[in-house]
């Protein structure tokens, strides 16, 4: 039995829209770099614990000068915005310094942990879990599920 053309070509747009959703490539922002503090930042607490809302990934870290709103413009643009994580304004942190942390799904997933990939950034960057050792700068972790 042959299949109707009219039935054959609405599947295969959406066979062509879905792999296109799940082969979406990671785009770094233009600039960034993997900083010399990433090691020391793939060990500390902050990412231990976006590491446990995401379940378990590869991470890749990269850093960039540029503000954190034309980091999180750049992604808002790419990504699904995770609610309730993301704080454009910024959130009061250690010593009276302001947080912004972003977090944004590559693939149209809700949630982290939903995520095939998944892009947090945050301003400033901290290195250690007493929050003391700081970097003002944008970092961007790439969380990849394995």
């Amino acid at each position: 039995m042959r299949k109707s053309p009219h039935i054959l070509a609405p599947a295969l747009m959406i066979t062509a829209v879905l792999a296109a959703v799940v082969s979406a490539a990671f785009e770094l922002y233009p600039g960034a770099k993997k900083p010399d503090w990433a090691e020391k930042l793939r060990h500390s607490a902050a990412l231990e614990g976006i590491q446990t809302d995401a379940g378990a990934r590869d991470v890749e870290i990269y850093s960039t000068p540029d503000a954190f709103e034309k980091v999180y413009a750049f992604y808002k643009k790419l990504g699904t915005e995770v609610r309730g994580m993301s704080s454009e304004k910024g959130r009061p942190g250690p010593r009276g310094i302001t947080v912004h942390v972003g977090a944004f799904t590559l693939d149209g997933a809700p949630t982290l942990r939903e995520s095939r990939q998944c892009v947090v950034i945050t301003r400033p960057v901290f290195l250690d879990v007493k929050l003391q050792e700081m970097r003002d700068e944008t970092a961007i972790e790439v969380l990849t599920k394995k």
